[in-house]
């Protein structure tokens, strides 16, 4: 499930990848209840699913080629965290471009074509307009917002810090984007693994893990890794 989602097989068969959803789901809580059989079962069926919900995204991946490198291109310059409710209708509508390939609508895929690839168009320009700094800014904000200063104070200081130097470096010499540049993508990608711990240690506390439930959690996801 998790490569299908990195090759945006949920945005390009999200129909057969639901059901394969499902079918994980189910399999999940079957196997935490000790239902082996029913677990068993309900994961072949998810992996036959996802093995069409595959198929089919690699159908449309040829016909939607112009919209994904659009969307790349915006992914590229941060749009998606930037203009997030944007860029997820954008991608709402794209899924539904691609449920009228998974029902035979091919024509009417097509004609959706131009106008995604018009709308994640925009979601790039706008990105590249608000620029790295701003990016860090925001970033920044959302993990204060989420809590991160909280409980995540170490990353979300060293988030902070780089953007001090963001804002620095500018100050001192506009002439240097490349090195403010690095020091906003430092700063998006502590901000955003500082708003990642924040929400881990939500969990753990509202599922009132022990610490042995916090190790375990990690060693499972690790082995998955």
């Amino acid at each position: 499930m998790r490569q299908a989602r990195e090759a945006h097989v949920d945005i390009l068969a999200p129909k057969a990848f639901e059901a394969s959803a499902k079918y994980h789901a189910e399999a999940f809580k079957a196997a935490r209840s000790g239902a082996k059989d029913r677990a068993s079962q309900a994961a072949k069926a998810g992996l036959e699913t996802l093995s069409q919900a595959n198929n089919r995204a690699d159908a449309a991946r040829s016909i939607m080629r112009a919209v994904l490198e659009t969307r790349a291109r915006a992914e590229a310059q941060d749009a998606a965290h930037l203009f997030r409710d944007a860029f997820g209708k954008t991608d709402a509508a794209m899924r539904d471009a691609a449920a009228l390939l998974e029902e035979g609508q091919e024509e009417k895929a097509r004609a959706q074509r131009p106008i995604l690839v018009k709308r994640y168009s925009e979601l790039e320009l706008r990105a590249l307009k608000v620029g790295m700094a701003e990016a860090a800014r925001r970033a920044v904000a959302r993990a204060k917002d989420a809590g991160a200063k909280k409980y995540a104070p170490k990353t979300f200081n060293q988030a902070r810090e780089e953007l001090r130097l963001v804002t620095s470096v500018l100050e001192a010499d506009r002439t240097q984007t490349q090195k403010a540049d690095a020091h906003a993508r430092q700063t998006i990608w502590l901000a955003r693994r500082a708003e990642a711990i924040t929400n881990s240690v939500k969990m753990f506390r509202s599922e009132d893990y022990s610490l042995e439930d916090v190790v375990l959690w990690h060693q499972a996801h690790l082995s998955d890794a």
